[in-house]
């Protein structure tokens, strides 16, 4: 059974698609994502600077959905 689950994920995923609300976590970490690709990755660079660049911004993405995640979850551990 575990080895059809990938399987059904790809058929949910094309049956449901993507989330259409501009709060959906993905649309906002996809957000978060071109925010930092404008401001970061420039044709203009070599490929060693676009490569730095890039591991930066997947260590700024990481930490703001990380910190906004632990965030949010010690608010709720307090209710």
């Amino acid at each position: 059974m575990e080895s059809y689950l990938p399987l059904l994920a790809v058929a949910i995923d094309r049956l449901v698609g993507d989330p259409r609300s501009a709060f959906h976590p993905v649309v906002m970490i996809g957000n978060l994502i071109a925010f930092f690709e404008k401001k970061l990755l420039n044709l203009q660079h070599s490929s060693l600077v676009k490569n730095i660049t890039g591991a930066v911004l997947v260590i700024l993405v990481l930490g703001i959905t990380y910190s906004i995640s632990w965030w949010i979850m010690e608010l709720l551990g307090m209710i």
